[in-house]
């Protein structure tokens, strides 16, 4: 017999939104993230060793671990290296997920709302999240990676001010080249 299953699709999404940048000292790479959904905040210096072959290093040095977030940033800088990116800045990126993420219970029954799928629809984008939530299985990992790799690695290879992106602007990749490294580099961050 054969094997039968369901595929669904799901417009859920994460954000990875340019706060602040400037210039970093030379060898340097910072990377602030704020997540207001979570109420936390996570800083990465990553350093990159001036040889023929240059060789880079993380170092978290605030928030709680996290291996997702770190290995995004140090692989996304060894890839704009390699493509003649300029890392040396000082980053504060907000990291936003939709709500299809996690449970939205808490939040509806603090609101005194029935759960149901009429009241999520209405619930505003990027809520906080209320108390111990669940995931609801959709790849949150995956796609916070992905997002943090996209919009990083678009920052550190733009190649002047008018690719810059304005303040609370998601970066976007637009090649297929681009496109190719993003979700190499994500692959790699995500499943090291």
């Amino acid at each position: 017999a054969p094997n039968v299953g369901i595929s669904v699709g799901t417009t859920a999404r994460f954000e990875t939104r340019l706060l602040t940048t400037r210039d970093a000292a030379k060898g340097k790479c910072c990377v602030r993230i704020h997540s207001p959904q979570f109420g936390k905040e996570f800083a990465f210096e990553c350093t990159v060793e001036s040889t023929p072959e240059p060789a880079v290093s993380v170092a978290q040095t605030e928030g709680t671990h996290s291996p997702f977030l770190r290995y995004s940033v140090l692989y996304t800088v060894a890839a704009a290296i390699s493509q003649g990116g300029n890392v040396f800045k000082e980053l504060t990126l907000e990291l936003l997920a939709d709500n299809d993420f996690y449970s939205q219970r808490n939040y509806l029954e603090s609101q005194g709302k029935e759960v149901t799928a009429a009241n999520l629809r209405l619930l505003p984008p990027h809520l906080p999240l209320v108390g111990d939530v669940s995931k609801t299985g959709l790849g949150s990992s995956a796609a916070m990676t992905t997002s943090m790799v996209a919009c990083l690695y678009r920052l550190l290879t733009a190649q002047s001010s008018s690719d810059n992106h304005e303040n609370n602007t998601t970066a976007k990749t637009d090649t297929s080249a681009e496109k190719e490294i993003v979700h190499r580099v994500a692959q790699v961050a995500h499943s090291v």
